[in-house]
């Protein structure tokens, strides 16, 4: 195998993909695609919008997918999560779209944190929000 040194680094590694091309090793294009990934929040939720719909497409044909511009928008523009109401004080990051019930629709998405989405899972957002009041009323309750 041929190999180069990388133009960031000055690492010799050996070039893989398409024609043997790259100019730069894996770790220093890691950690660009991971800067441009962190750098511009619009670009990010449209690339999780994207996905949204790809994986949508696998998981459960038929449904149509919804315009990554109106998925980025709705992470970009919400101000809290639907469910906890933690602020969205950063562009989105740390954020998830959640569908309500199953069906994937504009007005079917929810804004929430992380936390929310994971713990929520597959439950109803009325299951979920009764799990969540009974656990604020515990939390309050030991303070």
């Amino acid at each position: 195998m041929n190999e180069r040194t990388c133009t960031t680094c000055g690492t010799p590694f050996t070039p893989t993909g398409i024609d043997n091309r790259h100019a730069v090793c894996r770790s220093c294009h890691s950690a660009a695609a991971h800067a441009k990934y962190h750098a511009d929040p619009r670009a990010r939720d449209l690339q999780i919008a994207r996905s949204m719909n790809a994986s949508l497409s696998h998981r459960a044909p038929g449904q149509t997918p919804v315009p990554a511009t109106l998925m980025a928008d709705l992470i970009l523009s919400g101000t809290h999560c639907t469910y906890c109401r933690q602020p969205n004080a950063r562009g989105g990051a740390g954020f998830h779209l959640d569908h309500r019930v199953r069906t994937h629709s504009l007005e079917n998405l929810a804004l929430c944190c992380e936390m929310c989405n994971r713990a929520k899972w597959h439950h109803s957002e009325e299951v979920f929000m009764a799990w969540l009041r009974g656990a604020a009323e515990r939390l309050r309750s030991d303070s």
